[in-house]
């Protein structure tokens, strides 16, 4: 089998900053949200967009990584399959701060959702769990990570950990957000934090 993969998360979890992070390689292509205009067809001749992605992933040191995949990672055809997963009340704030309210109050809505496909992924053992809060945080963890999915010649500084690579205003924190959407996301929550140890970050 060839050398490739693919990763997805949440939106905002850290898709887009790993997979600029691992396409720094000289080796590796790795692409974030590409060619977004067959997402729909998903929903629509599903096998025909399979078959159409499991042809574009056949390529050796070749990886994807989006948030449109989590529902159905397990249709793709690749050596390697990762998951992120970033505490989910500052996933929506995040989701809050870049898109505004109208876009981010259906991810409120379907956070059991997101997080059951979430947690059904992370219980795979073929499925490699990546943090968000150690990716952003710890060069050591990033560089594992890297090297879990063939990646070994990319060099984890410090500029890179500490690089935002959407970078905008933070209108919201945890601490100024409305208070009852972040109570009420506590407790929704609570099962998804606790069982992998998210941290707020």
């Amino acid at each position: 089998m060839k050398n490739n993969f693919i990763i997805t998360g949440m939106p905002r979890s850290g898709t887009k900053f790993l997979a600029h992070t691992m396409d720094r390689s000289n080796t590796f292509t790795v692409l974030h949200d590409y060619d977004l205009k067959k997402i729909p067809e998903i929903g629509k001749d599903e096998d025909g967009f399979y078959d159409y992605m499991n042809e574009r992933l056949d390529k050796n040191n070749y990886g994807e990584i989006s948030g449109w995949f989590r529902s159905s990672l397990n249709r793709f055809e690749v050596s390697k399959k990762g998951v992120i997963l970033r505490h989910p009340i500052k996933n929506i704030i995040s989701l809050y701060n870049m898109n505004g309210s109208a876009y981010s109050k259906m991810y409120v809505d379907g956070i059991e959702r997101n997080m059951e496909k979430l947690d059904a992924l992370a219980e795979n053992p073929d499925i490699k769990v990546i943090k968000f809060q150690d990716i952003t945080s710890d060069i050591d963890y990033l560089k594992d990570v890297l090297e879990y999915f063939g990646v070994t010649d990319v060099e984890i500084t410090k500029s890179i950990i500490n690089k935002k690579v959407n970078s905008r205003g933070n209108y919201f924190t945890y601490e100024n957000f409305d208070k009852n959407i972040i109570k009420d996301l506590e407790k929704r929550c609570e099962w998804f934090i606790e069982k992998y140890d998210l941290i707020a970050k």
